[in-house]
């Protein structure tokens, strides 16, 4: 019986025998549903333990018990936004936004490959196209501190007619605040009002290999629909590119007319 007892014990995870105790005694576990799970099981048997002890004489769990084991989940990496008392805002991009995301773009033009271009934009670029796509495609940032962190953005992924209702969409964050769950916050909040304008779906292309920025587009919902072999050549080195896309809204049929940015965003 002893034996019996010891062998569920393990099992169920509750803990360990302990031999010297001179009863059948466990360690107890850390999650109390295991626990009660374990002693509903083997409790008729409970007086049969070697030296006669009866259930009520088993000793209880001690009065505070150890909080739970923290698991790995959505509370980490690029599964989730974690909030802190320096949250940054995320809110539409304005004009006075993008000498900072310039800045942030070009280091990422100058130091790898997840931008094809070779040489830095400047700021009035950003600001002509931001005038140009930012009434149909949402701009959005993310703000700490009064310092511009992020930026999520979409653009047309076709100029023809057909492909209104499907855009692409991007993401930068600052590289002192990656890892910080922003950029799947900001990328979320851009779908909601994209979402809400009445786009269809989404596209983004990736360079490869870039595991990191394949976990964030898996994290929001984005499936591989495809990949351009040798897309590119930076570095000295080809690059080839994957194409995913995320699906905002079923297709109806007509589509109905896309929403202007300030109609749905403020």
């Amino acid at each position: 019986m002893l034996r019996w007892w010891r062998g569920w014990a393990r099992i169920v995870g509750m803990g360990r025998w302990e031999g010297e105790h001179g009863r059948c005694g466990v360690e107890w576990g850390t999650y109390p549903q295991a626990r009660f799970f374990f002693l509903t099981l083997v409790g008729s048997r409970l007086g049969q333990c070697g030296n006669g002890a009866h259930p009520e004489k088993i000793s209880p769990p001690p009065a505070v018990m150890p909080p739970p084991r923290r698991l790995p989940g959505p509370t980490s990496g690029h599964n989730a936004y974690m909030p802190t008392d320096s949250t940054p805002a995320l809110r539409l991009a304005r004009p006075d936004d993008l000498a900072p995301v310039c800045a942030m773009v070009n280091h990422y033009i100058a130091t790898s490959t997840v931008n094809f271009r070779t040489e830095p934009q400047t700021t009035e670029a950003w600001r002509a196209e931001h005038a140009t796509l930012s009434a149909r495609y949402p701009w959005m940032v993310a703000e700490a501190a009064g310092e511009v962190v992020a930026i999520a953005y979409a653009k047309p992924w076709n100029p023809r007619p057909a492909y209104d209702w499907c855009a692409e969409s991007t993401v930068y964050v600052d590289p002192a605040h990656l890892g910080k769950g922003i950029g799947t916050a900001l990328y979320r909040h851009l779908f909601a009002v994209m979402t809400s304008q009445g786009f269809h779906s989404t596209m983004a292309v990736v360079t490869l290999p870039n595991p990191g920025s394949i976990a964030l587009h898996r994290a929001v919902g984005f499936q591989p629909v495809g990949t351009i072999d040798n897309a590119g050549y930076k570095f000295g080195n080809w690059h080839s590119v994957a194409l995913w896309q995320r699906r905002l809204a079923s297709a109806q049929n007509p589509p109905p007319p896309l929403k202007p940015v300030a109609a749905v965003a403020g």
